[in-house]
């Protein structure tokens, strides 16, 4: 099992961003291209490729792990995650969203 990345503060700013990034993905003007920079600006404070490819240096994940896909999985697992509890309430949303991420991070 990989340790958590992120503690629970970082946690609630990646929701809030996600959260503001659906509504405005898809709508080009200012608001759009502001919320593509601090979600840009977001990722790399994190540091979220910086951490699985020394997670991965480290054996955990595997090392050989495709970390650039493992990084789009994670967001796609949290993105999915927060639809299905926000949409459907669906109280088996969170084990789905971790068992994603721990098979995203269990490649080689």
């Amino acid at each position: 099992m990989v340790a958590p990345v992120f503690t629970d503060e970082e946690l609630e700013r990646l929701k809030a961003l996600r959260r503001v990034l659906v509504l405005v993905d898809g709508r080009p003007g200012r608001m759009r291209d502001a919320v593509a920079e601090v979600w840009s600006r977001r990722r790399e404070q994190l540091q979220l490729r910086a951490d699985l490819t020394s997670a991965a240096e480290n054996g955990e994940p595997p090392a050989g792990v495709d970390t650039d896909q493992a990084l789009f999985e994670s967001v796609a697992a949290g993105l999915a995650l927060n639809a299905a509890m926000r949409l459907q309430h669906d109280r088996a949303a969170a084990a789905r969203a971790r068992r994603a991420l721990e098979r995203a991070l269990d490649r080689s």
